[in-house]
């Protein structure tokens, strides 16, 4: 319903803009990248993240495979607030889910599901730049999120072992939260798997 108004503009709410809403924006881009990044077969290993994002801050050292994606989630952070502070939550969130879409087709051009067969170390590496180039955008949407949808936003987060000191407007700056992954968040991971966060519908 956020979605679809502002401080100055009347909503349109109907249940069939819900369903679309909740099958595109949550189902198809937040969930299923969600889905894919965090399946077993492509061995993600979140301890790395930290290391990686410190990497991914010089600009020499970024791949222009990246550059694209790396450039939104640089600057998503204060382009939301912008909107979020003059009360345009609509615009704030669907910033939010196009950063979602272009990193959704970001892990489809990678293909990390092709680079985890490659056992050469060049190639593990990549397959974990990819991870987190992806994840990082599926951290900050959850952090951003945690207002509207606490208990989803939550759930994404335990997930990513984000702790939660690491999860406030500050820590959407690009690279940020993923120094704070302790052996204990790691062990307080969630069991079930994050492709039911948001089941289909009828």
């Amino acid at each position: 319903m956020i979605r679809q108004g502002g401080i100055a503009n009347d909503g349109d709410y109907s249940p069939d803009e819900v369903m679309v809403r909740y099958k595109k924006d949550l189902a198809g881009q937040l969930g299923n990248l969600a889905s894919r990044c965090l399946s077993k077969a492509l061995m993600v290993d979140l301890s790395k993240f930290s290391e990686i994002a410190q990497k991914q801050q010089d600009d020499r050292l970024v791949d222009s495979r990246d550059e694209a994606l790396r450039k939104l989630l640089v600057g998503i952070s204060e382009n939301v607030k912008v909107q979020f502070d003059k009360g345009e939550f609509g615009r704030g969130l669907g910033l939010i889910f196009e950063m979602l879409a272009v990193a959704n087709k970001y892990i489809s051009d990678n293909q990390p599901w092709n680079l985890v067969k490659s056992q050469d170390e060049m190639s593990q590496y990549r397959l974990q730049v990819v991870l987190f180039y992806s994840l990082e955008a599926v951290r900050i949407a959850a952090t951003m999120i945690q207002p509207v949808m606490p208990d989803k936003a939550r759930t994404i987060l335990q997930h990513l072992a984000i702790p939660a000191a690491a999860r406030q407007w500050s820590d959407t700056q690009f690279g940020c939260g993923w120094k704070d992954i302790s052996t204990d968040s790691m062990l307080q991971r969630p069991n079930s798997n994050i492709s039911q966060l948001f089941p289909k519908l009828a």
